[in-house]
């Protein structure tokens, strides 16, 4: 979850790739500019399993 988070801010993988196209362009001009405390929720949410079972 921790990694999600750094990605979200940064754009930067766990694996010192980084994030490319749309999702890169979602980093540079929105996720980037949210505090820590969203980007660690974001990421909580993102990888909830949903699947209600």
């Amino acid at each position: 979850m921790d990694n999600l988070a750094y990605a979200l801010s940064t754009g930067v993988k766990p694996d010192g790739d980084a994030f490319g196209d749309s999702m890169g362009e979602v980093v540079l001009y929105g996720t980037s500019f949210l505090s820590p405390e969203d980007h660690r929720a974001m990421a909580i949410y993102l990888l909830d399993d949903h699947s209600g079972g």
